[in-house]
Formats: structure tokens, sequence, C-alpha cells
């Protein structure tokens, strides 16, 4: 692990790096830090690797999952006490330079009780915060555990890592002392696609039918149900009289909720307008994409939502809410058209306006990847995650 001289080492905490988009991002940002640094992955799921410069430490936290509901802190917490432990002891093998946290948690029990001790700084990635979710969205007793831990972390971190403006306001309302905006970043191969050429008008609107695009869980925060009732407005007999109006949706994504959802469709007359695909691997949304006409993300607390960059990337214009850190995917331009977050009425008048012709999709699109090129491409924001490792004080452009 040198090039002429020792490479400094950094050490990233992550609970799982093989499931779910913060596990992803966490990974990512492993591989890209280590064309800089030696880097060491603390998790309890890792996926295999062959890079000389990135060392895996899998973890193997005691399980409660016996607990069943109950099951959450538990979990974290041994999680959190285990990545201590892992960290204390290539500590006393070899200096630290950076602790990067990708979990709110690992800062204040895992990181800065043995900060003193070795002299590393702490980084925080805020990947959503417990303040900015609707009320019941996790079980009781996990809300008031993320409330408990969220603010310490910021004011402990010595750099914050947000992935959005919004996320850069609710961590300085907190107490963090430096935050840096720094996006996630994203390219073709990650979601099984070789290049990204520019779409033309003609690929969209097959037969005059607007193909509409879900991706993510199912569940009640990412507005799942708004979406299904403006389809169903815009797929009423009425509505079609008044317009000739034809819409698909196309959702991508698992969960409990998944079950509750079909029926639902069902119920609202959509048993031929609305498929439910189930989880599909990130590999193969490249595919999804690029068969759909725009993308839709209503929900109802999004601190960034990495669907939505893949989208831009495609040449799908974002349909979605005004909240979190959609305002910023779209920024000054016309990617995306953005409405109230749960108001079906206002996102199916968005959506027949951005679907009202091939030439208006083709132009949005156009301007969703020149977006996505130039804000969201994993060699920009690499460098940016390089500065912000060894600790360089410069400005990071919140600009949308």
């Amino acid at each position: 692990m040198k090039t002429g001289k020792q490479r400094r080492r950094i050490a990233i905490l992550a609970p799982n790096c093989r499931h779910g988009s913060v596990g992803a991002v966490a990974w990512r940002h492993a591989a890209e830090l280590s064309r800089w640094f030696e880097v060491h992955v603390f998790s309890a799921a890792l996926p295999a690797t062959d890079n000389p410069n990135l060392c895996a430490h899998t973890l193997r936290p005691r399980r409660w999952n016996f607990l069943r509901r109950f099951c959450h802190v538990p979990n974290a917490l041994a999680f959190e006490a285990c990545a201590r432990r892992g960290l204390e002891a290539l500590c006393r093998r070899a200096a630290i330079s950076t602790v990067w946290c990708h979990g709110h948690a690992s800062v204040p029990l895992a990181a800065a009780p043995l900060r003193r001790r070795h002299g590393f700084r702490i980084v925080l990635t805020a990947h959503g915060d417990i303040r900015d979710r609707p009320p019941g969205s996790y079980a009781r007793e996990l809300t008031w555990f993320y409330r408990r831990v969220n603010g310490p972390a910021y004011r402990r971190a010595d750099a914050v890592q947000a992935i959005s403006p919004h996320m850069a306001e609710l961590a300085r309302s907190a107490g963090a002392r430096k935050v840096w905006v720094v996006p996630h970043g994203v390219e073709p191969a990650e979601i099984g696609l070789s290049g990204m050429p520019r779409r033309a008008a003609e690929t969209y609107l097959p037969e005059g039918i607007a193909r509409l695009l879900f991706v993510g869980s199912l569940q009640p925060i990412k507005g799942v149900e708004a979406l299904l009732r403006a389809l169903a407005a815009l797929c009423s007999p009425t509505a079609e009289s008044a317009g000739a109006f034809r819409c698909r949706l196309t959702l991508a994504g698992g969960g409990n909720e998944q079950a509750r959802y079909e029926r639902m469709a069902r119920e609202l007359g959509l048993a031929s307008n609305a498929r439910f695909l189930g989880f599909v691997p990130r590999a193969e949304l490249g595919t999804l994409y690029l068969a759909s006409d725009v993308l839709c993300v209503p929900s109802l607390s999004e601190p960034l939502s990495v669907a939505g960059i893949e989208g831009l990337l495609c040449g799908l214009p974002l349909i979605g809410s005004r909240v979190g850190g959609l305002p910023y995917l779209v920024g000054n331009t016309s990617a995306g058209r953005l409405s109230a977050p749960g108001d079906a009425a206002e996102l199916a008048q968005s959506i027949r306006e951005v679907c009202a012709s091939r030439e208006r999709l083709a132009a949005m699109g156009s301007a969703a990847q020149e977006r996505a090129r130039r804000e969201f491409a994993w060699p920009r924001i690499a460098e940016r995650l390089r500065d912000l490792a060894a600790g360089r004080e410069r400005t990071v452009s919140e600009d949308a």
C-alpha cells in the first residue's frame, strides 16, 4: 500500500455495505478514497474486493433479532460496540488520520471515545435526520435512539458531509461546526449501462403512452399512496375524455407495504395501469430508466434520492415533491417539476404537463442529463471527498 511514500490511513464505519443505499454509498466512498489513502472499512456485511488499498474488516456483532420489532436499538448498539473495538485494535497497530462515519450513532458511540487517545479527525456523512422524518416513520424506541445520538454526532464531528443544502441546514441547526455540501455521485456502470448517450425525442412516449417509473422502497414515507391516486386521476374516463391522456406506472422496489399498495391499485381500478416489479437489483435499473419517460419521486421526506440522480443521468425528467434535497436535484433548470408533498392532484397535473409532448420530454431530459453530468459525476464528487478526508479548508458550492 505504498506509492513513493506511506499513504495516510482512513477508517470508514458503516453498518452494512452490501444492502441499502447508505451501504452502497459508503462502499463507493471507500473505493474512491482508496485512490489517495489506505482505506479500512468496518462493517457487518461487505462486498468482495481485490483493491490493494482497501482493507475490509468484517464485524460480527451480536444479533438481537429474536426481539422482533424491538431488535433495532440493541442491534445498533451491538454494532457500535463491535466497531469501537475493531477501530481501537487498528489504531494500536497503525496511525489513523480520519475516521469517517456513515451513521450518526458511530460518532458518539464508536469514534469519539477514541479520538483523544489516537488523535484522528472524525467526519460524518449525514444521509438523513430524524427531525426531517414525519412522525411515526420509525418505532418509538428507534426514534428515541436517533434523537439521542444525532445531536452529539453533529457536535462532536470535526466535519460533516451533508448530501444536500437541506441536510446542511439541519446539521448546522444541531450544532455542526464545519459542514460541506457534497452530494452522492453516479455513473452508468453502477446501473448496468456501458455509456450514456443523449436520448432522442423519438424514444419518448411510444404509441402515445406516458411511461412513469418509481424506484424505491414501498413505504409510506416515499409517497406511493399519493402517486397511485394521481395515476387514478389521470387514468379515469373523465380525464381521458378531457385530454386523451394515457399512462402506465412501473414500481421497482419491495417492502412490507407492497401487498397493501397492490390492493390499493386494484381498488382504484389500476390493475392494467400499475405494474409492481418488487425488488430489482441496482445493476438492472438502467434498462428500466431507459424504457421510461419520467421518474416519479413523490416522497414526504427525501434527503437527496439516489434514484433521482440515476434518473437524471438517463434523461428522465424528475417529477417529485418539494421537500428535502429534491429541489437541489432539479436546481434552477427545467430538469423536473416539483409539487407539494402528498398532493395527488398537483402531482397528476405535473405529470400531465411534463408528458404533454415528446419535444417537451426531450428538452427536459436533456437538461436532466446535463445537470447529472455536471454536478453528480463521480470524478468531481471524489475530489471533494478527498479534500474533506484530508481536512483541506475550501469553500464547497451549495448552489442548486
